[in-house]
């Protein structure tokens, strides 16, 4: 009986795995196409301009954390007049 238990065990972590790599792989691709740059204005978040830009189909999250990794920000904040250089993206199809 414990035996059984434990294939049941190792059975499921192994179709747990192939679930997760499915997801990941399967996931939408973004390019840069173009970048540009963008003074804040008072009272923007980040967030704010990660939604108004970030393409169709992709995270906000995701897009966040590109425009961070772009401008290069330790964190979300930004400042009233800051420029920014702001990404368009385009999905990539496989």
């Amino acid at each position: 009986m414990k035996n059984n238990s434990l294939i049941w065990f190792y059975i499921g972590n192994i179709v747990l795995v192939f679930c997760l790599f499915f997801a990941v792989s399967h996931r939408d691709k973004f390019e840069v196409v173009e970048t540009f740059s963008y003074v804040v204005s008072e009272n923007q978040t980040l967030w704010d301009i990660a939604n108004e830009y970030k393409p169709d189909g992709m995270d906000i999250r995701e897009y966040v954390y590109e425009l961070r990794k772009a401008n290069d920000l330790d964190d979300a904040i930004i400042y009233p007049n800051q420029e920014l250089t702001i990404l368009r993206m385009k999905e990539v199809r496989r």
